[in-house]
């Protein structure tokens, strides 16, 4: 799971790497079967605080390729190592090629524009939500009930996964985002 947003809180390691164990006596089910989970952010900060170097480690040099479309002190580097790492230079070289692909860049554009609006739309919804929260809340003081709390809450949460699946958002996302099961998110779609 290579991941363009910070998901595991507990840990501040760019990569963490899990694997299936039984719950009462803890062994392992099998060697053959890993969870990598590699945070884009998390590395990134590293990198510029000097923790890690991709003339060093080889997955910090192409999990950092993935950032280096977008900026250009980390594709510098990459090119400077790449003189030495023919691999690297071979999928630069490639990389720079499809780049030029009117078909590719376009697809491109168009996926980024996607995670960019899908980001837009989570950042607004938990706006909403923590706008709502706060309404609720204040209403919830004004009358003096820990009910009026609990529901401007709730309808607070309704409203935005509304507006969420409103604007096309996966079901399971709107619950994350707002803090709600599947289910009532499902239900307030039907």
């Amino acid at each position: 799971n290579i991941l363009d947003f910070n998901y595991l809180n507990q840990t501040k390691n760019y990569h963490s790497v899990f694997h299936l164990y039984e719950d009462e006596e803890r062994f392992q089910l099998t060697e053959a079967l890993e969870m990598h989970f590699m945070e884009l952010p998390k590395l990134v900060s590293k990198w510029r605080r000097r923790e890690v170097s991709p003339w060093e480690n080889g997955l910090v040099r192409w999990l950092l390729l993935l950032e280096g479309s977008e900026n250009q002190e980390i594709l510098k580097i990459l090119e400077e190592i790449a003189m030495q790492d023919p691999v690297l230079h071979q999928a630069i070289a490639a990389w720079e090629k499809s780049s030029d692909d009117p078909n590719v860049r376009e697809e491109y554009f168009a996926r980024r524009k996607a995670v960019l609006d899908e980001k837009a739309a989570v950042r607004e919804a938990e706006l909403r939500l923590r706008e709502a929260i706060q309404k609720g809340m204040a209403e919830g003081r004004a009358e003096g009930r820990v009910e009026g709390r609990a529901e401007g809450k709730l309808e607070g949460k309704a409203e935005v996964a509304k507006n969420l699946l409103d604007l096309g958002m996966e079901i399971s996302k709107v619950a994350k985002a707002t803090g709600m099961t599947e289910d009532e998110v499902k239900v307030l779609k039907d």
